[in-house]
């Protein structure tokens, strides 16, 4: 679409969401944004010799990958729970923009058609449409239900349809993500009974996280001095070893201290932040570990048993299960 229509949507939508005219009018500027500064994005291909390269391409507006939307909405809520306004309200019309190209045919598919559309929705006023739309329109809330509506596409027939989708998607995502910084009572219980369920385990996990601690630590001084038996291709790659056994190392040790801090903080969004970073990798770093033993990597076997013991004790019960992804979404209270 063009700068003029992507301006008008974004007002539009912020106008329906009573955000101020000073914070509104940032917001449709930064919708015009990806057209003077565009994303890119690593894309393969071959070389006429057949060999696989990567390269940066700039990104399509009409077709753009899931995974920059997504890292630019979580993106755009961190920093509104940071207390950055003026990069949330950036990144959020930056979003904008390609929530309000989805609609419109590909010029790659269709040039005459694209343009037709551009033409037609810049003569069409967003403002008439708004009613229908808000009618229409879900809310998602929480990052799992925002990230879903993300994932929705659809190519209009008309320039009017392609409108109204622009304004849905817009009206949409914009509502979660400047929704408040604090989680809904729908989370808020849920995040709560998590937290209990930490807490009443404090002592658990505090020795289990000095365990962890005091058995990998002696370990990493061995492989630094090159006490510890390291592997057959070492004597092959022994830097690019060493990294790699460090690498784990390091994750080991800082699944110690996440955990020690969930056992000791009494500070709910702590609590609840470095848990969801503790089961992010947990599990994988200890099974990554299992399968390099076969390269003869040696991680002693009762500190990837540890781990494994604290991913299966603490994080399978039913609520994580259903809190887990939303965490980096509130502030909780």
């Amino acid at each position: 679409m063009h700068a003029d229509t992507h301006k008008a949507i974004t007002l539009a939508v912020t106008s329906a969401l009573g955000i101020e005219n000073s914070r509104s009018r940032r917001i449709a500027e930064a919708a015009t944004t990806p057209d003077i500064s565009p994303d890119y994005v690593k894309e393969k291909y071959r070389t006429r010799s057949g060999r696989e390269r990567t390269r940066w391409v700039r990104v399509s507006h009409h077709g753009t990958p899931l995974s920059l939307l997504e890292e630019i909405a979580v993106e755009a809520r961190h920093s509104l729970l940071e207390g950055k306004r003026d990069k949330a309200d950036y990144m959020l019309g930056r979003l904008l923009h390609y929530l309000q190209d989805r609609p419109i045919p590909s010029p790659d598919v269709n040039k005459h058609l694209h343009d037709s559309f551009e033409r037609e929705c810049s003569k069409l006023n967003p403002i008439s449409f708004m009613k229908k739309v808000e009618e229409n329109c879900v809310i998602p809330v929480g990052k799992t239900e925002t990230l879903k509506v993300l994932s929705r596409r659809k190519v209009a027939s008309t320039p009017e349809e392609a409108m109204e989708e622009a304004l849905k998607n817009s009206l949409s995502i914009a509502s979660s993500i400047l929704s408040s910084i604090f989680a809904p009572p729908k989370f808020s219980s849920l995040g709560k009974e998590v937290y209990d369920f930490f807490k009443s385990r404090s002592k658990e996990m505090f020795l289990y996280s000095l365990l962890q601690i005091s058995l990998i630590i002696p370990f990493s001084i061995g492989v630094m001095r090159h006490d510890e038996p390291m592997l057959s291709l070492g004597y092959a790659f022994p830097r690019i070893i060493q990294i790699f056994v460090a690498f784990l190392i390091g994750i080991f040790i800082y699944d110690g201290i996440c955990i020690l801090t969930v056992a000791l903080s009494s500070d709910m969004n702590k609590v609840l932040y470095k848990a969801r970073r503790i089961n992010d990798h947990i599990a994988p770093s200890s099974i990554l570990s299992i399968f390099t033993a076969t390269c003869h990597i040696i991680i002693p076997i009762i500190v990837i048993l540890v781990s494994l013991l604290i991913y299966f004790r603490f994080f399978k019960f039913p609520t994580w299960k259903a809190i887990k992804e939303e965490i980096d979404w509130y502030i909780w209270k």
